[in-house]
């Protein structure tokens, strides 16, 4: 209802009925908001498997009619998010929002302190953690080859690279 605040979190292709649902809360007054990661099904359908582009596009498309304001993860994915928005009929907020590495009293590239003895222990030699589903949209074989590169600078003093994620598109 219209004192109800309704907060998408992820992509639901395979689920209409949220969707749907959305649209139903939009309709009864309340607010509907959904947070968006980043466009590149519809930007670079080049990295994406098969017809998933076109399925983003029609989804994204479906759920501009069903919220009520756009939450970003970037000002480059509110900006992408407003032109995708250019063309349709309506007005979207797309606001961007700060990830949790960005708020006050946790600035990027502060160095992490392992939260107890316990965890000091498990992690004995030097690290650097890359996760993520693996796919050629990361980029993840730059990564490898700059690491290539730092070894032949830094050589034992290189920390371990380590990927942690599971196999996604365009991985064979």
């Amino acid at each position: 209802g219209p004192s109800e605040s309704l907060v998408l979190l992820g992509i639901h292709l395979h689920f209409p009925a949220v969707v749907e649902f959305a649209r139903s809360q939009k309709l009864a007054g309340g607010d509907v908001v959904a947070l968006i990661y980043d466009l590149i099904p519809y930007r670079y359908p080049q990295f994406v498997d098969g017809a998933f582009a076109e399925t983003f596009t029609r989804w994204l498309g479906d759920l501009a009619a069903s919220v009520t304001r756009f939450m970003c993860i970037s000002r480059a994915t509110a900006e992408d998010l407003r032109q995708f928005l250019a063309g349709k009929q309506g007005y979207w907020q797309a606001t961007p929002v700060p990830l949790a590495h960005e708020f006050h009293g946790h600035e990027r590239l502060d160095p992490v302190r392992p939260p107890s003895e316990r965890v000091a222990a498990i992690v004995r030699e030097p690290f650097v953690l890359c996760v993520g589903t693996f796919e050629i949209r990361k980029n993840g074989a730059i990564l490898l080859r700059a690491w290539e590169r730092l070894k032949q600078e830094l050589g034992a003093r290189l920390p371990r690279l380590v990927f942690a994620g599971s196999k996604g598109w365009l991985m064979d």
